[in-house]
């Protein structure tokens, strides 16, 4: 007798009649165990891209998080020379910072540790706005150089020019992947309920015949 063996797809290995356990199946069992087992694969497949389109989206909010922090920064800027940095008057005010003592430490201070000093607050509103700026570049997954650079305070009109035209690139490629994603998931959820159907109007069938033998012996 030919055979059938369990794997990680279907259950179906070959074109016989046992399990992986070695125990017999007639024929209704095996392929209901064959269609079971493509319903858990189709739905294991479907899970892991939802997470992986949930994480686009993650993706997509933070870059579009980054491009309205920028706009308001460039806002900021007394000059329209791409060598300019932040009018201090202007981010002064913005800020709300106590003193000038303040305002130059956070621009001067070189501490390796400012992104976890300025979230705590401890050196006032502009250190923790460099900071929480440059852990938002970080949590996108900017380089080093491109957080500690806003990170310090040093970064021109033209730094922030280049940087929108970064991040406006990868909203884009997010933009044009995730649909891909929205795609590919469309098609598993309705693979996925295509074959849960083929296995209910299967176990009906197979009910159906049994209950007609059934009444036909009596």
């Amino acid at each position: 007798m030919s055979t059938i063996q369990r794997s990680g797809y279907g259950g179906v290995s070959g074109a016989g009649l046992t399990a992986g356990g070695g125990e017999s199946l007639d024929i209704e069992s095996a392929i209901m165990a064959a269609q079971q087992g493509r319903v858990e694969w189709l739905e294991s497949q479907l899970t892991d891209q939802i997470e992986r389109v949930n994480k686009r989206n993650d993706e997509m909010r933070k870059l579009s998080d980054i491009q309205a922090e920028i706009a308001r920064r460039e806002a900021l800027f007394d000059k329209t020379d791409l060598k300019s940095k932040i009018s201090e008057q202007k981010y002064f005010k913005e800020t709300g910072a106590a003193d000038k003592i303040e305002f130059e430490r956070a621009f001067k201070d070189t501490d390796p540790d400012r992104l976890d000093i300025g979230a705590s607050g401890k050196y006032g509103p502009v250190y923790a706005d460099l900071a929480g700026f440059a852990q938002m570049l970080k949590d996108a997954g900017f380089d080093d150089a491109t957080v500690n650079k806003f990170a310090k305070g040093d970064a021109t009109l033209e730094d922030y020019k280049v940087l929108e035209t970064q991040v406006k690139g990868r909203t884009d490629s997010a933009a044009s992947t995730q649909q891909m994603e929205m795609l590919r998931m469309q098609s598993l959820n309705n693979k996925r309920s295509e074959a849960f159907d083929i296995m209910t109007n299967s176990l009906k069938k197979y009910q159906d015949a049994r209950s007609s033998i059934v009444g036909n012996m009596r």
